[in-house]
């Protein structure tokens, strides 16, 4: 594997504040603290915050424009911070920087072409002047200026122009490294694009490392390889740049990318809304710092140093809710064909999403897969699809409203605002987007979903559902009811066995049959009549036929061939009114024949993500 061109270890930045008599240090500001991270050749790494976090200190410290306190700088393997200034001088021609503020940044009294040949003069690249005007010209060129700027003074350029001053000179002695310090912050936004347009033009041509700072996330985006983010004078989070946008981990990272402005004024992004104000950088948080703003912050936050940790392949977190203790084995049944599944129920993590308290399982590393479960059914429903769903997703159940641990509202409530629990979970788990598979009336859940934040669902899997009720579904769903009122919880078990297993099932395999049921009575969160009721109102009343034509992202739309709840005319509805949706009639993987062969559910549910993110 190649070398990182930079590396940063421990980089620590202190200001002393002195006070007294004699001057003496009675404080230190904070400014860095113990920031570390590499950068490839060629790549770009974006370093992002709030204005004071110490962003352009760490970059004016890597370069020694100012001394850091402590920590290693190697670029190249030479540790830049134990150079002597001879040897840091000569350093120089491979580190340049462009300065955030095009007018305070050049020499008023100098022309541009003196502004662009002194590096030339200094590090004796051009022994003539002729030499030197001709490498300004060709510089200037370079950036877009014409050759007769040379002669011309910094105050009749414009801001843009000025900064591509700045540009050329960076460029004039041949650097490897450039760190652009907040280049765009001070230009307006036609502007901002023309200089990060040159910016990439500039590293195809040379091969150029960038170390990006800024504070427009959206800039950054654009331009950045991966991302880094700060709080306080430390990284919290580095990602790759696509990785960082779409599954942020940190809960600052999520406060920052929620304050994004979408540029349709159809869509509409739920801002996170931080507690109190930034805390001083004299006196920093104990534990981690961000702890005090932090809605997810348990009590050893406030005492535990937080370190990053690599959550998947480039993805590091400095965050112990986040990064902590994994979740202990479950018991593991043994299905039908060698198969095997997890049953969980034990008490899983908890999070309040507005007036709700839900309850959620998350496994596994990847794209974030959001399961949603049908009627009746809490997360340890799932349990065939863990296994296979995880080892290649970040995989996300839950029980809905009215069953497993999630409360039981005794107001009536909607398929859309189920979805809005849906939501809730994921910006509390800090998941911007996410494959969605919908069950029964999870479909229904998932349809309001996409519909309602449709750039929060990267695909969309419904399974055994339909859009709109008809006569046979309200009547089927009034004897659901009926029977969940009139019988005991174990009664109603066994008679729901009737719809939900298919007679070869219960042939072949009453051991498997028994031991669901039993682990179903063992549950100590079954579902409350309360929420049975509720959720049946909420299926009756759900209806989005006419809205479906609406749902742009890659759609699959599955259904048993027997299904003896959701015949598969409700399907072809969903296909016919989604454009481009793809349709699959799936044998033994419906109502009826639950546990028969999930594996082929799980094989077409899979390869449909895989292609769909190929899309993406």
């Amino acid at each position: 594997m190649a070398e990182p061109l930079l590396k940063v270890k421990n980089l620590k930045k202190y200001f002393p504040i002195r006070g007294g008599l004699f001057s003496r240090e009675v404080a230190r500001v904070h400014a860095v603290d113990d920031v570390t991270f590499d950068i490839m050749a060629g790549e770009t790494l974006g370093l992002v915050g709030e204005s004071g976090c110490g962003k352009s200190t760490t970059g004016r410290s890597i370069l020694r424009l100012i001394e850091p306190t402590s920590g290693e700088v190697t670029f190249q393997g030479r540790n830049v911070t134990a150079l002597d200034k001879r040897s840091l001088r000569a350093l120089r021609k491979e580190m340049q920087i462009i300065f955030q503020d095009p007018y305070a940044s050049l020499n008023p009294r100098m022309t541009v072409g003196s502004i662009i040949g002194e590096a030339l003069v200094i590090h004796k690249l051009a022994p003539t002047r002729k030499q030197r005007e001709e490498r300004v010209v060709q510089l200037l060129e370079t950036v877009g200026l014409l050759p007769d700027h040379l002669r011309r003074y910094p105050h009749e350029f414009s801001g843009g122009q000025r900064q591509r001053i700045g540009i050329a000179r960076a460029l004039a002695v041949n650097p490897k490294l450039i760190v652009a310090d907040e280049p765009v912050s001070a230009l307006d936004v036609s502007i901002q694009a023309q200089i990060v347009n040159l910016l990439e033009d500039l590293q195809a041509k040379f091969g150029l490392t960038y170390l990006f700072i800024a504070h427009d996330l959206s800039v950054v985006e654009h331009i950045s390889t991966r991302v880094a983010v700060m709080y306080l004078g430390k990284i919290v989070e580095i990602a790759p740049a696509k990785e960082l946008y779409t599954n942020p981990r940190h809960p600052y990272t999520e406060a920052l990318l929620s304050a994004v402005p979408i540029p349709d004024p159809t869509m509409k992004r739920k801002r996170i809304l931080l507690e109190g104000d930034v805390p001083s950088p004299i006196n920093p948080p104990s534990g981690c710092r961000f702890h005090t703003r932090c809605s997810l912050r348990v009590p050893s936050c406030s005492e535990n140093e937080q370190v990053l940790k690599e959550i998947t392949p480039g993805h590091w977190v400095a965050c112990q809710v986040r990064t902590g203790v994994p979740t202990p084995p479950a018991p593991v049944l043994t299905l039908a064909r060698g198969m095997a599944c997890e049953l969980r129920g034990d008490p899983m993590p908890m999070v309040r999403v507005g007036d709700i308290q839900m309850f959620y399982q998350d496994v596994g590393e990847g794209d974030p897969l959001l399961l949603i479960m049908g009627f009746g059914g809490d997360h340890m429903a799932w349990a065939m699809q863990m296994a296979d769903f995880s080892a290649r997703h970040r995989v996300i159940a839950f029980d809905n409203r009215g069953v497993g641990q999630t409360d039981a509202p005794d107001q009536p409530y909607t398929t859309r605002q189920m979805a809005d629990d849906a939501l809730g979970l994921m910006d509390a788990l800090g998941v911007h987007s996410a494959h969605v598979l919908g069950v029964s009336m999870g479909g229904m859940i998932a349809q309001e979903l996409v519909l309602t934040r449709p750039e929060r669902v990267r695909s969309l899997h419904l399974a055994c559902t339909f859009a709109r009720p008809d006569s046979y579904m309200l009547a089927l769903n009034s004897a659901w009811r009926e029977m969940r009122i009139g019988l005991g919880r174990e009664s109603t078990l066994r008679t729901l066995g009737l719809w939900l297993f298919s007679p070869t099932t219960y042939a072949e395999r009453p051991d498997l049959i028994e031991a669901l049921l039993q682990n179903s009575l063992a549950n100590p969160y079954p579902q409350s009549l309360t929420g049975f009721l509720r959720q049946g109102e909420a299926v009756a009343a759900h209806d989005t036929f006419e809205r479906l034509g609406a749902v742009r992202c890659p759609t699959l739309v599955t259904v048993a061939e027997d299904d003896i709840l959701v015949p598969p005319r409700f399907a072809r509805e969903i296909v016919a009114r989604i454009p481009n949706a793809e349709f699959r009639t799936v044998p033994a993987a419906g109502h009826g024949y639950f546990l028969e062969r999930p594996d082929i559910f799980n094989e077409l549910s899979l390869d449909f993500i895989a292609r769909a993110s190929c899309k993406q």
